[in-house]
């Protein structure tokens, strides 16, 4: 399980954050930047694209994974 404000490197989000809990921002290696709620045993919520940023572009074709909150309560 990853921290708050902990981050990863991933080929696939899908396949990362398939056990994980909290609000992510994905950063496609495009520079697209999205958010995305997890919660544990369900389905991946959709992306919301936030925001474009070239100047985070990545030449490897990983996507930067950040947890940035943790699960709302239920």
């Amino acid at each position: 399980m990853l921290k708050l404000n902990e981050q990863i490197l991933a080929q696939s989000p899908s396949v990362a954050l398939k056990e994980e809990s909290g609000v992510f921002e994905l950063v496609s290696p495009l520079g697209d930047v999205l958010e995305l709620m997890c919660r544990p045993g369900l389905e991946l919520g959709t992306p919301q694209r936030v925001s474009f940023d070239p100047a985070r572009k990545r030449s490897d074709n990983l996507w930067v994974i950040t947890k940035i909150a943790e699960s709302p309560s239920t």
